[in-house]
């Protein structure tokens, strides 16, 4: 079996290789049975955290940890959010949660008497390892639920993206893994080009952030089929939209064909659907961006349901955001950022390929960027998958450039 070799709290450990898909995989981290790593890596960790009053984790791997964790901070106790309802438990308060371990949807309970254990206090969240967020966010829910004040959010390990978040404390980074077809694993580069590089198909993909205080915007489509790849970018007076590029062999133009980009009172929108329309005439409405996506759910092209995603950049700050399907729901998560030159986020459509096409999971993942337009627009054309790439635009202040693959690019 293959491993990677993690260095922790002057301990190793040898974790086993677990396949996340057809082409991911991650580094199995399992530290409840661990005495000897639990107990030298939670004085580590808790010298990190501060101005918490109880540590809340989530059954079953943090609750070791958040033992250890409590007694070096010198708490009484702790509380843990359970996976299933329990006998004992009288008035118990829920959330769902996904995370990249579970695969599948699940929810986690607190019983009314731990609730009334962090109300009013300032709790840590703890968990062993953070990926893409989906347990810590559901801890948030919970914590706040009962009444409880976040004040840290905090794990032995930050695998992938995590490891960039700013409101995350930990000890070690933890990699993910792209497998290639031999089955064969590499450490994936946390930079944007070695995570397309390495992604089949994320379908459609949005990088927006700010360089030297003008905005960057990349806006990229991949296709699989005959008629999703049968298009071109064209941009005329100032909209960014599909087209076909053999009209003749338009099988279905609905959701494939659409403005991509579009400027409203110096801003700029950017989605993957006919959304691009509905914000620009929210936003001419003296409406908001959040408004104008209210009004729209994920695309109804089953099993798939792909998802719409959008950006508006401001002229000191972006917003973004992904309507998706949860269960029979849409659920719609916003993000909103700040300028920071040198920085963006990235969110695309999918996860990875897969029948059906996994929704993207994740927060959108921060990106940093070189000022070099065309070195950058390049490699980001060139990081795409060669088969599946259909058109990339890119603009850099006022620099922009268009590839149709269709057109020899």
């Amino acid at each position: 079996m293959k491993t990677y070799t993690l260095h922790l709290a002057g301990l190793q450990r040898q974790l086993p290789l677990v396949d996340i898909s057809e082409n991911m995989a991650y580094a199995s981290f399992v530290c409840i049975s661990d005495t000897e790593l639990v107990k030298a890596a939670a004085p580590l960790l808790a010298e990190k955290i501060k101005d918490c009053d109880i540590v809340l984790t989530a059954e079953a791997k943090g609750i070791a940890l958040a033992y250890e964790v409590s007694k070096c901070l010198g708490h009484p106790c702790f509380a843990v959010a359970r996976k299933s309802v329990k006998s004992y438990m009288k008035d118990p308060i829920s959330v769902d949660v996904r995370s990249i371990t579970t695969f599948d949807d699940q929810k986690l309970y607190l019983d009314s008497a731990d609730a009334e254990k962090i109300k009013d206090r300032r709790v840590c969240l703890l968990d062993d390892v953070v990926s893409t967020g989906g347990s810590l966010k559901a801890l948030k829910e919970l914590c706040e639920k009962a009444g409880g004040i976040v004040s840290c959010s905090a794990a032995l390990l930050a695998e992938g993206k995590a490891a960039k978040r700013k409101d995350l404390i930990y000890l070690e980074e933890l990699p993910l893994f792209h497998k290639d077809e031999e089955g064969n694993c590499e450490r994936i580069s946390d930079d944007i080009f070695e995570y397309l590089r390495h992604n089949e198909y994320p379908g459609r993909g949005i990088l927006t952030g700010f360089v030297k205080d003008e905005p960057v915007i990349a806006y990229f489509i991949m296709g699989r089929s005959t008629n999703s790849r049968n298009r071109v970018f064209r941009k005329e007076n100032n909209v960014l939209y599909t087209k076909a590029f053999d009209e003749s062999k338009v099988a279905d133009p609905s959701l494939i064909i659409y403005n991509a980009i579009r400027e409203y009172n110096g801003s700029l929108i950017v989605t993957n659907g006919d959304q691009t329309d509905t914000v620009h005439d929210f936003l001419k409405e003296g409406k908001s961006f959040k408004e104008a996506l209210e009004t729209r759910v994920y695309e109804p092209d089953a099993p798939n349901y792909t998802p719409r995603i959008c950006a508006l950049v401001k002229q000191s700050s972006y917003e973004m955001a992904i309507l998706k399907k949860n269960e029979e729901e849409c659920e719609r998560i916003f993000y909103h950022y700040e300028k920071e030159n040198g920085k963006a986020h990235f969110i695309s459509t999918y996860d990875h390929n897969g029948d059906p096409l996994p929704s993207f999971s994740q927060d959108p993942i921060e990106v940093d960027i070189e000022d070099d337009f065309f070195h950058f627009s390049n490699k980001l054309w060139n990081a795409l998958n060669s088969e599946n790439k259909i058109s990339l635009y890119v603009r850099m202040g006022n620099e922009e450039r268009i590839f149709n693959k269709n057109e020899g690019d």
